[in-house]
């Protein structure tokens, strides 16, 4: 959480910058305290929070909106997802990787649809050789620039490693920008059937928590 706090800070503290700070902070409470209910109360404080302050941002900033689902995503289907990932090798974080990307995937492919018209295909694939790297990326830039305020030719080395990493992530993206078929157009559809997907999936995912519940223990 500090790492997070101190990164935003780093890259100048924008409005994107610190909502996407906050819900990464939230999303990493999950991950660390596995109670999806608390911290699915925790994100809707957040978002509460940052509607209180700005409440434009609900319907004219899609950075918070893919943020909230993204996180909300990640916090009610990423560990049973997992759980059916058996299958998966878990070297290398692999199977919470692919875990995580198919959670938000689900949750976010709705509105980039409506907004964009377009998905990607082979995302998915591309998340999977990035974003192992992309916490390593996040330290080096970081130790890039306070190792300057002490020893130049130290800032230097974290520098190159840092152009390294960010210049393999940026290929990666770019070979798989150019495979054909790389991503889906849908012709233009209504809002309604976001609110539609939304509503469904809140139904299914409330009455198998009361089955749940409902269950003897």
């Amino acid at each position: 959480g500090i790492g997070i706090a101190l990164f935003g800070v780093m890259v100048g503290g924008g409005a994107t910058v610190v909502r996407s700070c906050f819900m990464a902070g939230v999303a990493l409470s999950a991950d660390l305290i596995r109670r999806d209910y608390d911290v699915t109360r925790a994100l809707i404080f957040a978002g509460l929070i940052m509607l209180i302050q700005n409440p434009l941002i609900l319907l004219h900033d899609p950075s918070f909106q893919l943020s909230f689902l993204a996180t909300l995503g990640l916090i009610l289907l990423a560990s049973p997802i997992e759980s059916r990932l058996g299958f998966i090798p878990d070297k290398f974080g692999l199977r919470g990787i692919i875990a995580a990307t198919t959670a938000t995937q689900i949750f976010v492919s709705p509105y980039i649809l409506y907004m964009m018209g377009q998905i990607s295909i082979i995302g998915m694939i591309v998340n999977i050789l990035v974003l192992p790297i992309i916490p390593i990326t996040m330290l080096v830039v970081f130790l890039t620039g306070v190792s300057g305020f002490i020893w130049l030719p130290l800032s230097q080395f974290f520098g190159w490693l840092a152009h390294l990493l960010l210049s393999y992530e940026l290929q990666v993206v770019e070979w798989f920008a150019q495979v054909p078929f790389a991503s889906a157009d849908l012709p233009v559809f209504s809002g309604w059937w976001v609110v539609g997907f939304y509503a469904v999936f809140a139904a299914v995912f409330l009455f198998l928590k009361y089955r749940n519940n409902k269950k003897p223990q």
